[in-house]
């Protein structure tokens, strides 16, 4: 064999090599956390993995933080697994009675409630957290009759629920403590509930509360009524009820049942119906949801009233729960 022969050989050795350690960098690289990016993202309150969790995938993640109280978290999908992305987190003022504002709930059956020392709620889209209210220095235009909520709102891929939950509570923990408004541990929660899945309802048994009766309804077109429950009546229970092709207008019903602390200080001097059950205070909302309603169409679907469908709900529900 020739000297040029030998050469020529060792040439394609060496660019085999090159070409595998290329390889199995771009693996490297397209399945690490953030490889060659920032360890610490907004305003530090986040890592890498709390947001890997969250979303999965792989790829750069940058950030810009816009504002002292606001955040955004970005991706470029490259690499294996790869895929776009855009996470913001905000710090907002929100109602007292948040997440229960009378029409506009913050919250659904179909989200992940997390209950501890503080609140929130999680979804495929994001979720939120209520921050202590100490906190309200955080954000501009808070002021004693609002509650400083950390919201997360993402688009580009799905959240998975228990990964949303971490990162709200990670970033919540680390806001409190740097802006020195509360000790991390008071915005800790525990993992969120599961819903149920989306079923017909049995006009029986309401959303599977015993002695919740109501006569059939039907919705526009004759559309049937399906609902989904979340959360625990040991801490909060909710139940959306709505029509199976309705999408756009969401529920036309919902239904919760509070009992934990932290959410239930949203509904201090309301007049929603109240109970005490095993010595603690207990609430029972229904929402319309601002459902759009004509009201012929109400009145042929087969639905009571709004008052009639809470007393059978609140009825239903105090003795579910063995209340005075």
């Amino acid at each position: 064999m020739t000297r040029s022969r030998r050469l020529s050989r060792g040439a394609r050795w060496t660019g085999a090599l090159t070409l595998v350690l290329l390889v199995v960098a771009g693996l490297f690289v397209g399945t690490a956390t953030n490889v060659f990016g920032p360890d610490r993202l907004c305003h530090g309150w986040l890592t890498p993995a709390d947001v890997q969790k969250a979303v999965g995938g792989s790829g750069r993640l940058s950030y810009t933080d816009d504002s002292d109280s606001a955040c955004t978290v970005e991706r470029s999908g490259w690499g294996i697994g790869g895929s776009d992305l855009r996470l913001s987190l905000t710090v907002t003022a929100e109602p007292s009675r948040f997440p229960f504002e009378s029409g506009a709930w913050q919250m659904s059956a179909g989200d992940g409630v997390m209950a501890g020392n503080t609140s929130g709620a999680v979804n495929e889209q994001g979720g939120w957290i209520l921050l202590p209210a100490s906190c309200t220095s955080v954000t501009e235009g808070t002021d004693r009759k609002e509650r400083p909520v950390l919201r997360a709102t993402l688009s580009g891929v799905k959240a998975d629920r228990n990964g949303m939950a971490g990162l709200l509570g990670v970033a919540a923990a680390a806001l409190a403590e740097t802006s020195g408004c509360a000790p991390g541990d008071a915005t800790a929660v525990g993992e969120p509930s599961n819903p149920s899945n989306i079923s017909a309802t049995h006009f029986g048994k309401v959303c599977a509360l015993p002695g919740f009766a109501l006569h059939k309804i039907s919705g526009p077109r004759g559309q049937s009524v399906h609902e989904q429950t979340s959360g625990s009546t040991d801490s909060v229970w909710l139940c959306d009820l709505s029509f199976t092709d309705d999408g756009k207008n969401g529920p036309f019903t919902r239904l919760a049942i509070v009992r934990d602390p932290s959410f239930a200080a949203s509904l201090k001097g309301t007049r929603v119906a109240q109970a005490r059950c095993d010595g603690i205070a207990i609430s029972f909302l229904l929402d319309n949801n601002t459902y759009p309603w004509e009201p012929q169409e109400r009145a042929a679907s087969g639905l009571p009233s709004e008052r009639d469908v809470e007393a059978a709900f609140v009825d239903a529900a105090r003795a579910s729960l063995g209340c005075r």
